[in-house]
């Protein structure tokens, strides 16, 4: 017996549900992640090398970053260490944060926050290995440029991470969007799945430019945030978004979803 579609109103509330907890949870955890990654790895390093760590710089919707200083200079092992603790931090977290999934399982804002934080975490590490070598900036750069291997190689790593952590967070992120989706269609579920992502995606991306304009920050610090993750590696962005898509398809067919067969009859 064929299944009929579920009511369109009850799709619509599927969708703003699914929409809300993916923003909220998402936003939560790019938040989180941010304080992670400048005062328990840049910022606690720091001090533990003798310096003093202040002017702590936090965003709503865009970047961040914590000042650090000492009577005397760092020496370049100190620098890398710095530099190191705040990627490391965030991947020790994330690393956490993901084998607490089982842990949280029906609990569903648990699991939306503890997946956005992994996702959040290492799909950030994958990026800053592209874009900081790429640009001849930021922690990972200040990292490679003390070893003798090519940009070109550090770059072809970044893309190759980029892709399995693509295809394996959207894989994970399907699988608990099909847990609160009503049987319906496979085009549905794509539809679903698909605008959620999308609407989420262009929320941050809006709610960052303005921030950008006019940031609002939780110190007196004098220049605004430069958002440049939303402009320098374009290209790594597709990259991420096909691997997203791809994994995310073939998710929402093979598991279609409680009480829909492959076929789209009872089970």
């Amino acid at each position: 017996m064929k299944i009929a579609d579920t009511d369109w109103r009850e799709h619509l509330r599927t969708l703003l549900s699914l929409v809300t907890k993916t923003f909220l949870a998402g936003w939560l955890a790019s938040r989180v992640m941010l304080l992670v990654h400048e005062f328990l790895g840049h910022g606690l390093m720091a001090t533990l090398l003798g310096a003093r760590a202040y002017d702590p710089h936090l965003s709503f919707f865009g970047d961040g970053s914590i000042a650090y200083e000492r009577d005397f200079a760092f020496s370049p092992k100190e620098t890398m260490l710095i530099s190191a603790a705040g990627l490391t931090a965030q991947l020790i977290v994330g690393t956490v944060t993901l084998f607490l999934l089982k842990k949280v399982r029906g609990k569903v804002w648990l699991e939306f926050f503890c997946l956005s934080f992994s996702a959040i975490s290492f799909l950030h590490f994958c990026y800053a290995i592209v874009s900081d070598i790429d640009h001849q900036h930021g922690d990972l750069w200040n990292l490679a440029e003390n070893f003798s291997i090519p940009s070109e190689v550090y770059i072809a790593i970044g893309c190759i991470l980029t892709v399995v952590a693509g295809l394996y967070f959207a894989r994970l992120f399907s699988q608990l969007a099909l847990r609160s989706i009503p049987p319906c269609s496979y085009l549905t579920r794509v539809l679903i799945v698909g605008f959620s992502v999308l609407t989420t995606a262009a929320l941050q991306l809006t709610l960052s430019v303005l921030e950008g304009m006019g940031p609002v920050e939780l110190s007196d610090h004098p220049h605004p945030i430069e958002n440049e993750g939303l402009i320098v590696g374009g290209w790594i962005w597709i990259i991420l978004a096909i691997s997203l898509a791809l994994s995310a398809l073939y998710t929402l067919r093979e598991n279609p979803g409680p009480g829909v067969s492959r076929g789209g009859t009872n089970r």
